[in-house]
């Protein structure tokens, strides 16, 4: 959540920053998948989403989080982080400035794969 406190403190960073935020975010939320998947043998379901990583999903009785004490933040550009999980692996994904798939300089993706 660092990248939350700097934009508060400094308000909307410039865009390489914003990369930069961007990535933390994806570490910091991988990391609490990775918990998840420690308690449960497994990820949130695309249905469940990130926000399972901060409130009990209705059908998981052995949910011990939360994973994250504050809301999951929405990418340094106002939108929600891409959620994908395909059995063992997900993916999450900011699509940069633009908010498409694809692109380049500010407007290139940033992805982390975990399994």
């Amino acid at each position: 959540m660092v990248g939350l406190v700097v934009r508060i403190l400094l308000g909307a960073p410039p865009t390489n920053d914003r990369h930069v935020m961007a990535q933390a975010e994806i570490e910091f939320l991988s990391n609490a998948l990775g918990a998840y998947r420690l308690d449960l043998g497994g990820y949130p379901t695309e249905a469940q989403g990130l926000s399972a990583l901060r409130f009990a999903p209705d059908d998981v009785p052995a949910w011990h989080g939360p994973y994250v004490s504050e809301p999951v933040p929405l990418d340094p550009w106002g939108q929600r982080y891409v959620y994908r999980c395909s059995g063992p692996t997900f993916e999450l994904i900011s699509y940069g400035a633009d908010g498409v798939a694809g692109g380049k300089g500010s407007n290139a993706d940033l992805r982390r794969e975990g399994k």
